[in-house]
């Protein structure tokens, strides 16, 4: 299993290419995405059972993929990176695929502008 990100700036293009992602490969891909950071306005420590998601976003709480939590809350460069690029509005793609279907999804990504990095 391979991880690739993907950053894009036109929301259009990226709608576009999770389209095709779907069209030609299915379910057999995991593709989480995150158009903006949560405040930091504190820790939350749940207790009990979360609400679901739609209650959530309902209340304009952001739910992290998991996917994405190492790779945001990590202290390197590329960490600082994304952060910044998700300030300034773009939009990060996060695609789990089997090693097989790599090159496919790297290509159905790129194609449609986003700047794809493998993990």
């Amino acid at each position: 299993m391979a991880q690739l990100l993907a950053l894009y700036g036109q929301d259009t293009r990226l709608t576009t290419a999770l389209d095709n992602l779907k069209q030609t490969h299915g379910s057999a891909v995991t593709v989480d995405v995150i158009d903006h950071l949560p405040r930091e306005t504190g820790s939350i420590q749940p207790v009990g059972v979360m609400p679901p998601q739609e209650t959530m976003e309902a209340v304009g709480a952001v739910v992290i993929p998991d996917s994405a939590k190492a790779l945001l809350d990590a202290g390197s460069e590329t960490a600082d990176y994304f952060r910044r690029a998700l300030q300034k509005g773009q939009i990060l793609v996060i695609v789990e695929a089997d090693d097989d279907k790599v090159d496919s999804v790297e290509q159905i990504l790129s194609d449609h502008g986003g700047k794809v990095t493998r993990s």
